[in-house]
């Protein structure tokens, strides 16, 4: 209902883009579990920023949370064993 408010088709319906968040705290709100940690929010949003610059490798990169702070993660490129903080 809401996408169609805003004007957008409903096979938008699934593409939430920063509304994700939002729905993410609601469906954990109804569970009864623990929201996610700001540090997921962070690693999507800059895989998101690295596929935008690298679209064909950024997928080989992964990320590593370090702690639940925003910037709590590393990055490692494929070779990498290192997930010490930076």
């Amino acid at each position: 209902v809401r996408r169609k408010q805003m004007g957008q088709p409903s096979h938008f319906a699934l593409m939430l883009r920063d509304d994700q968040w939002e729905y993410n705290r609601l469906l954990a709100s109804l569970a009864g579990v623990p929201a996610d940690s700001p540090v997921r929010k962070s690693m999507y949003v800059d895989c998101g920023n690295t596929r935008k610059v690298d679209p064909i490798t950024y997928r080989y990169q992964r990320y590593v949370p370090l702690g639940p702070g925003e910037r709590d993660f590393r990055v490692l490129s494929p070779d990498s064993q290192d997930i010490t903080p930076p």
